[in-house]
Formats: structure tokens, sequence, C-alpha cells
């Protein structure tokens, strides 16, 4: 499908040129030439600008550690983002107790790159916000209880940056 809105504009689009090319077409055959090919590059321009769009709102392109805090109680939190391509982003928060493994929540995936994020602890809340936009609020309890599977907790000894390539290899396609 994609392949047919890329080849046909462009197809159409070298068959204008080359019409335009001839010096035996007359004025109105031109017009109408010119006109094909205005039409034939507007699929061929909303292509470019979807991937300028793409590469503006994902750049750098790449995973990282966005957010890390720890509540007066003790409790860290931390979250992470794998880039994989395509899709773009995978999103996850990792929280613990003192002392105990880390646990995996889901935040996103498919989604853009998220900037500005920060974690907030508060009155047995956990928040996840980008910029003011509050993303998803857990109590600290929920947060740092029990996994409901093996792959969602983390040894106690990880660093966010360890954590963070643990998701990259688990996420990453």
């Amino acid at each position: 499908m994609l392949g047919g809105v890329i080849v046909v504009p462009l197809a159409v689009l070298g068959l204008a040129i080359w019409h335009l090319k001839s010096h035996t077409l007359s004025r109105p055959k031109k017009a109408l030439w010119v006109g094909v090919s205005c039409v034939a590059s507007v699929p061929l321009a909303g292509i470019a600008f979807l991937l300028v769009w793409f590469a503006v709102d994902n750049f750098p392109f790449t995973s990282g550690v966005i957010a890390h805090a720890s509540s007066p109680g003790g409790e860290e939190a931390c979250v992470v983002q794998t880039f994989k391509g395509a899709e773009p982003y995978q999103v996850s928060l990792y929280a613990r107790r003192p002392g105990e493994a880390w646990m995996w929540h889901y935040l996103a995936h498919q989604d853009d790159r998220w900037r500005s994020c920060r974690i907030e602890f508060a009155d047995n809340q956990l928040r996840v916000y980008t910029g003011s936009t509050l993303r998803k609020s857990f109590s600290v309890t929920e947060a740092t209880g029990a996994p409901d599977s093996a792959h969602e907790e983390l040894p106690a000894s990880y660093t966010p940056e360890q954590i963070l390539a643990q998701h990259n290899a688990h996420y990453r396609d």
C-alpha cells in the first residue's frame, strides 16, 4: 500500500516532467502536465512532512533514564524509555521500597519521546508527569508491591542505569 503511495506519484511525476521537456507541446497541454505534476507531488510532500514530524518529535532517538526520585520514607522510583524504531518508545516505571526489589509498571508503548518527565511522591501517592501533564498515579504501596510475574521484578542492587540496560534488552525488537 505505502509502496503504491510512493511509486505511483513518482511515476506520474516522471511522466509529467518527460512531457514538459518536450518542445512540441502546446501551451494548454503544458499547463495540464504542470497541474498533473503538482497533484502527483501532494502525496510525496505529505510523506516528507510526516517523516520530518516523526524525526523532530522523537529526536535524538535514544533510550534513557528520564526521571529518578526518592520519597522521604526511602521509597525510590525511576522512569525509563527505550527507543524501538518505528514504534518508537516503550516507557516504564520501576519502583521499590528501601532494600527491596524493583517492581516494573507499564506507562506507555508506541509513544513519542517523553520530555521533561518527573516523579513526585506526595501523601502516599507516586505520580508521574511529563511537563505539567499527569500521566499516571499509583499508591506507593501499589507501586512497590509484589509483582504479578517474575519479569516484573529486578534486583534491589540495580541502579537506574542497570534498569535501563535490562529494559532495553527486554523491549528492543
